[in-house]
């Protein structure tokens, strides 16, 4: 019995061994780079860049789902990029202490820092409405840093 389990145990291991191993390989010749414009998963894919004192995106909207964020920071102070689902205008957040209150919304996610020069992305399942994206660390809303994205 005992003599069976280790079988059991070894064959198991290897199974699993085998599969990762052909998880890893591919086809040499092709991107490492994910294809904005493809995907097994229909998600869409959105360009940001942020900046001192600025947001931009490459697209006023986009369709309800899965919607991938790739934000660069292309200024010289750190950001962060903080999505929040709201009817209010995206200028017209309540703030306290220097920054907007994120509670006027849910937020479907954020990335907390980016750093000057630094790339990140950021997976989100957007349902229909309203958001405004912003950056909310001290100063950086009320100096004009976020943007609004309609969501169909």
């Amino acid at each position: 019995m005992r003599h069976n389990f280790r079988f059991l145990l070894a064959a198991s291991v290897l199974a699993i061994a085998a599969m990762s191993m052909g998880a890893c390989g591919g086809d040499d010749n092709a991107s490492s780079t994910p294809s904005a414009t493809t995907s097994s998963t229909d998600q869409t894919a959105v360009k940001a860049s942020l900046g001192e004192y600025f947001i931009k995106l490459d697209t006023p909207s986009v369709p309800a789902g899965s919607v991938r964020f790739d934000v660069s920071n292309d200024g010289k102070l750190e950001h962060e990029f903080v999505v929040i689902k709201t009817n209010l205008a995206p200028g017209k957040l309540p703030t306290k202490g220097g920054e907007a209150k994120e509670d006027v919304g849910p937020s479907p996610g954020e990335i907390p820092s980016v750093k000057p020069g630094q790339k990140k992305t950021l997976d989100v399942t957007l349902k229909p409405g309203k958001y405004v994206i912003i950056c909310n660390l001290p100063g950086h809303y009320k100096a004009g840093q976020y943007i609004g994205l309609s969501v169909k």
